[in-house]
């Protein structure tokens, strides 16, 4: 694509761009008539949850995610066009595909991951995105120590905050499944 004119900005903030055209009369009026979308290259910089969601960040992972939401739906929350959303394997998944606890949402540019975010999902430590009788038999074991959680599923096996996961947790989460 060729540029129509060439064009130096003047001012520039955040959101708000001032330009001065190389072009006189009626190219001025066809241009002042045009809509533009301006990128600079490397704008995005980080993940920016919008003001409106719930989401927030928590050393690397993202809380506040609710099960039945999709890739979409998470998508939604950021001010970001460069963010994809993987699966656990690190394999991007459609916007219609449900996420789960160990789900990322990852910001690239140019190729190059800037940030990413491991979603966590309360009750969800199987990673399927709901909290079922499999997550409170996957609590079990790690209370036997038969199994252990890290990272993501760690703080999805953590309901009460206290960072660690324990017979409190297994406890709530046994409540919240018997409804």
């Amino acid at each position: 694509i060729k540029p129509i004119h060439n064009v130096n900005a003047l001012h520039m903030n955040a959101s708000t761009f001032d330009f001065q055209t190389n072009s006189t009369g009626e190219e001025d009026e066809k241009l002042a008539a045009q809509k533009f979308e301006i990128r600079i290259d490397g704008m995005e910089t980080e993940l920016v949850i919008k003001d409106t969601s719930k989401y927030t960040k928590d050393e690397g992972s993202l809380v506040g995610v609710t099960s039945g939401q999709t890739a979409a739906d998470l998508l939604a929350n950021f001010d970001n066009e460069l963010a994809v959303v993987v699966d656990v394997k690190g394999a991007e998944i459609s916007a219609t595909a449900f996420i789960g606890t160990g789900c990322a949402i990852i910001l690239v540019v140019e190729d190059e991951k800037i940030e990413t975010l491991e979603v966590v999902i309360k009750g969800d430590v199987t990673g399927d995105g709901v909290t079922t009788s499999t997550d409170l038999i996957a609590m079990r074991n790690v209370l036997k120590n038969r199994a252990t959680f890290e990272g993501a599923f760690l703080k999805a096996a953590d309901l009460n905050a206290d960072k660690a996961m324990s017979t409190l947790d297994y406890v709530q989460m046994t409540t919240a499944i018997k409804g």
